[in-house]
C-alpha cells in the first residue's frame, strides 16, 4: 500500500546531518510515510550511515546517485522513486515540527490544493532549535492564501523588497506532477523548488501557503543558496525562458507583466554580480564597462553601502548573538500563561486571538487570560464567544482597568502552575507560534526576561507616517526594540516572556503605574541581579496611533510614565531620553527671548526646517504624500514626551521641604 507522503531529500557529504534529520522524520505525528533520501555520490559515509537507518526501519528509503549533479538532479532521481500520495521536499541539514506533515496535508486536502507550503523559521545551523526568526512572518488569522502564477512570479525577484516564496519547501500532490509530466530541472544549482512551482501553477494547479511555522530552515555559510553565481542567475534565466516556451499564453496579462519584471531584475542582478566580480579582481574599467552597458545595475551598489551604514550606525559590526545556555531545554505548553489586558478593544481582540491561537496546534494546551478593564463596546461578548470554540480562552475581570494590574491579576488568578508568562497586547499583530517562540527562547536563553522589537506598521496616512518614522533613531532615540537587529541582555525592552516565578518573586508590575510599567519593572529585575535578553529574530508588528491628537496624548503619557520610574528608583535618565526635554527647553527659551533678542528665533527655525526636511525626505523614500506627516509627528513625539516628562519632574525638584516648627511655636 502507497504511503500518504513521500519525504524527499537530496543528501551530499552530509553524514553529520543525517541522525538529526532522521529524528525530526521519525518524530512526525503522521506515521503513514517513506523518507526517500538520495545521496548525491558523496565521499563520506551518508549513504553508509542511511543504509544504518534503513535497517531498522524500512520506511526510510535510501537510494545512491551514479554521480553528483547537484541538488535538483537528486530531487529528480528521488521523485522517480516516490510512491506517497503527496511528496513533501525536506533538506537533510534542517528539521520540522513534530505536526508539521499532518498540519500540510489537511490544509491541502481542505483547501483543494495541489501544493503548499508553511512559513520558515531561519536559524544558524549551529541553533536550529533556538529562537531563530521567522521567514515570512505571516499572521495566523489569515489562513492558509491562495497564491497564482503572477504574486509567485512577483515574489520571487532577484534582489526585491520581499523574501521569496521560492525558498519555502514545498509539499506536491504526485498525481498533479505526473499529469503535467514535471520533474526537477537540473540544470540549476539554485531556484530548483522555484522553477516546478511555476511551472506547476503555469499548467493550472492550486497553490495556498499555510502561515504556520512547522520548518527550521538552517543558515549554513557555505550553503549554495548563499553563494551565488552569475551562471547560476544564467540557468534561472534560461529556465524562465523554457516556461516562457511551453506557455506562450504566459505572455498575456498579470503573469506576463509579473515575468518582465523578474527578467528585468534579473538581468539588472546579473550585470550587478559581473560589476562586483570585476571590482574584487580590481578592474575598475572592466566593472564600468558592465555598468555602462546596464545602467540600472549600479543602483545595486547601494546594497553593500547599506550593510556599512548599518554598521556605522550601530557603533559596530553586527554581533552573531550569545550561544543559547540550555540548548536541549523545551517547554511544556500546559505551564505557560498568556495574559492580554483590553479596554475598548472589539475592533482588534478577535483578530490577535486568532494570531496567537491558531497559528500553533499546541496553543490548544497553552491558558490565555484576556484581562478586561470594563469595556464598554463588544470586547466582552466578542472574548466569551471566541472561548466557546477554544476553552483555553478565559476572561478576568480588571477593575482597576490599568494593564499593569491586569497582568498582575491574571498571574495570581491563574499563574500557580506556570513556569512561563507571556504578556500580550491587543493593539498588535503576532507572528504564527509566536507564543511558544518566545516562551523556548525563554527557557533555552535561560534568563529571567526576554523581550523583543516591535516593527511600526501602518494603515491610514498619518499612521502610516508614524510608523516610518518612530523606530528610526530620530523618533525612538535608537531604543535597542525599536526595530532593533541585534540580540543580546538589555537593560530594558518591549516585554514578552517572564519566568513566573521571578515574577511573583518581585510582586508583578507597580499597580499604580499606568505607562512605562514594563520600565520600572526591569529597574527591580536588574537590581536585584535578573537578565533580560533582546531576542531580535523574534518580533511583534505594533500599530501606533492614528491621528495626532492620540499620539500626542500618548506620548505625554510615556513621558510622564518615564519621570515616575526615575522618581522611584533615582536613576539618570538615558542621553537620549534627555533630548527632547532639551530641545524644549531651548525652543521655549528661545520664543520667550525672541522680543529681546530676535536672533533666537533662529533655534525654532532650524527646528521647523528639520521637521520639513524630514517630511520631504520621507515623501520622497518612501514614494508617498503620507510621508509628509513623519514631521507633525516628530513634533508630537519629541514635544509631548518632553511636556509630560517635565510636568512630572518638576513638582518634585521644586516641592518646598517641610519647616520645623520653631521653639516659639511649639
Amino acid at each position: 500500500m502507497s504511503p500518504k507522503v513521500t519525504i524527499l531529500t537530496a543528501a551530499f557529504e552530509a553524514a553529520r546531518f543525517v541522525e538529526r534529520a532522521a529524528r525530526a522524520v521519525r518524530d512526525q505525528t503522521m506515521s503513514d510515510w517513506e523518507w526517500v533520501v538520495v545521496d548525491d555520490a558523496s565521499k563520506d559515509d551518508t549513504f553508509a550511515r542511511l543504509e544504518a537507518l534503513a535497517a531498522v526501519d524500512p520506511r526510510i528509503r535510501p537510494l545512491r546517485a551514479p554521480r553528483n549533479g547537484g541538488p535538483a538532479a537528486a530531487r529528480a532521481l528521488g521523485l522517480a522513486a516516490a510512491r506517497g500520495e503527496w511528496v513533501a521536499v525536506f533538506d537533510i541539514d534542517d528539521a520540522m515540527e513534530p505536526w508539521r506533515l499532518a498540519r500540510l496535508v489537511a490544509t491541502a486536502e481542505s483547501a483543494g490544493a495541489d501544493i503548499v507550503a508553511d512559513d520558515m523559521r531561519i536559524a544558524p545551523e549551529t541553533e536550529l532549535f533556538g529562537p531563530g526568526e521567522p521567514f515570512l512572518g505571516l499572521r495566523a488569522d489569515e489562513g492558509a492564501s491562495a497564491v497564482d502564477l503572477a504574486t509567485f512570479l512577483d515574489t520571487n525577484i532577484l534582489f526585491g523588497p520581499e523574501r521569496q516564496t521560492g525558498y519555502l519547501k514545498p509539499m506536491f500532490r504526485r498525481a498533479m506532477l505526473a499529469r503535467y509530466g514535471l520533474t526537477y530541472d537540473a540544470r540549476l544549482r539554485i531556484g530548483e523548488d522555484f522553477a516546478i512551482v511555476a511551472a506547476a501553477l503555469a499548467h493550472g494547479a492550486r497553490y495556498v501557503i499555510d502561515p504556520a511555522i512547522g520548518y527550521r530552515y538552517g543558515v549554513r555559510a557555505d550553503s549554495i543558496s548563499r553563494v551565488m553565481r552569475p551562471e547560476d542567475v544564467e540557468a534561472l534565466l534560461t529556465s524562465d525562458d523554457d516556461l516562457v516556451a511551453a506557455h506562450p499564453a504566459l505572455l498575456q496579462g498579470e503573469a506576463g507583466a509579473a515575468l518582465r519584471r523578474r527578467r528585468t531584475a534579473f538581468e539588472r542582478g546579473l550585470a550587478y554580480m559581473k560589476a562586483i566580480e570585476a571590482l574584487k579582481r580590481r578592474d575598475l574599467l572592466g566593472a564600468m564597462r558592465v555598468l555602462a552597458r546596464r545602467p540600472a545595475a549600479a543602483t545595486l551598489l547601494r546594497l553593500p553601502l547599506l550593510v556599512r551604514l548599518e554598521r556605522l550606525v550601530s557603533g559596530r559590526r553586527p554581533a552573531p548573538p550569545p550561544p543559547l545556555a540550555k540548548p536541549d531545554a523545551a517547554i511544556d505548553p500546559r505551564r505557560v500563561l498568556v495574559v492580554i489586558p483590553t479596554l475598548d478593544e472589539e475592533r482588534h481582540i478577535e483578530g490577535v486571538l486568532a494570531q496567537l491561537i491558531e497559528g500553533d496546534p499546541r496553543m490548544r494546551d497553552v491558558r490565555v487570560v484576556v484581562a478586561d478593564g470594563g469595556s464598554r463596546d463588544s470586547t466582552r461578548a466578542r472574548v466569551a464567544e471566541f472561548a466557546r470554540r477554544a476553552p483555553n480562552v478565559v476572561l478576568l475581570d480588571n477593575p482597576e482597568r490599568l494593564q499593569s494590574a491586569a497582568v498582575n491579576r491574571a498571574v495570581a488568578a491563574h499563574g500557580a502552575d506556570m513556569d512561563v508568562l507571556v504578556r500580550c497586547d491587543a493593539h498588535a499583530a503576532y507572528p504564527a507560534s509566536y507564543v511558544l517562540d518566545v516562551a523556548q527562547a525563554l527557557v533555552q536563553r535561560d534568563v529571567d526576561s526576554l523581550v523583543v522589537p516591535m516593527d511600526a506598521r501602518g494603515e491610514g496616512c498619518f499612521q502610516r507616517a508614524v510608523a516610518w518614522i518612530v523606530d528610526t533613531p530620530l523618533g525612538a532615540g535608537g531604543a535597542a526594540h525599536r526595530g532593533g537587529r541585534r540580540s543580546g541582555y538589555v537593560d530594558h525592552g518591549h516585554h514578552a516572556a517572564f519566568k513566573v516565578a521571578r515574577f511573583r518573586e518581585l510582586g508583578g508590575y507597580d499597580p499604580t503605574f499606568s505607562h512605562n510599567e514594563d520600565a520600572e519593572y526591569d529597574k527591580r529585575l536588574a537590581a536585584s541581579g535578573g537578565r533580560i535578553f533582546l531576542e531580535a529574530g523574534l518580533r511583534k508588528i505594533y500599530y501606533p496611533r492614528t491621528t495626532f491628537r492620540a499620539l500626542w496624548r500618548q506620548y505625554r503619557n510615556y513621558g510622564r510614565g518615564r519621570a515616575r520610574t526615575i522618581l522611584k528608583h533615582a536613576a539618570p535618565p538615558a542621553p537620549r531620553q534627555m533630548a527632547p526635554v532639551a530641545n524644549l527647553v531651548l525652543q521655549v527659551s528661545a520664543l520667550a527671548l525672541a522680543p529681546l533678542a530676535p536672533v533666537t528665533l533662529v533655534a525654532p527655525a532650524a527646528y521647523l526646517g528639520a521637521l520639513v526636511a524630514v517630511s520631504a525626505l520621507t515623501a520622497s523614500a518612501r514614494g508617498s504624500l503620507c510621508g509628509l506627516g513623519a514631521g507633525p509627528a516628530l513634533f508630537a513625539i519629541h514635544t509631548a514626551w518632553a511636556i509630560g516628562f517635565v510636568e512630572t519632574v518638576a513638582p518634585a525638584l521644586v516641592k518646598p521641604r517641610r519647616a520645623r516648627p520653631s521653639p516659639q511655636a511649639a
